[in-house]
């Protein structure tokens, strides 16, 4: 079968139009935060901590928690309707020390903005519980990661930030 000119040109032009639709879901990173929401994490304080892991002989006084306080940031441009909802958190640890998934109060972060989130990554009754093997392990780098949804109900995750840990035992 013989395609004339014109046939050719439909043909070019479908193949050509096909090659754009299929590449429409493998868009860079700079095309997705421009498209919409963006979440990351843009601090992490403090980035080391030292957890007494001390059983703690005053039950009026416990062993306390080890909180970090996160910066979160909507890379979504702001007034575009972008807001996210930021949900769960995963904390996946090098020595398997932390490894949790938590749900702090479900926080929104407008478009444009940054909000802080402190979250517990050591509670101390873990702590209390672990004592023996946290002081055999001695130390741990941790990397926590966001997610959420934007209000249109898509999914969204940040990057992943590191955070170290030293384990002792203060009398």
């Amino acid at each position: 079968m013989k395609l004339s000119f014109k046939q050719l040109t439909c043909l070019s032009g479908a193949l050509v139009a096909l090659g754009i639709l299929c590449g429409c879901d493998h868009l860079s990173d700079e095309d997705l935060s421009s498209a919409g929401s963006r979440l990351s994490i843009t601090s992490a304080s403090p980035s080391a901590v030292t957890a007494d892991v001390s059983p703690s002989s005053d039950p009026n006084n416990p062993t306390p928690d080890d909180k970090v306080t996160f910066g979160l940031t909507n890379g979504a441009a702001a007034g575009s309707g972008g807001d996210i909802l930021v949900l769960s958190f995963d904390v996946k640890c090098q020595n398997g020390t932390l490894d949790v998934t938590g749900q702090p109060a479900a926080v929104p972060v407008a478009a444009g903005a940054t909000a802080d989130v402190e979250v517990v990554l050591a509670s101390g009754t873990y702590k209390e519980a672990n004592t023996v093997g946290l002081l055999g392990v001695g130390a741990d780098i941790c990397s926590v990661k966001f997610h959420g949804e934007t209000l249109g109900g898509d999914p969204v995750s940040t990057n992943e930030v590191l955070v170290g840990f030293t384990f002792v035992d203060v009398p």
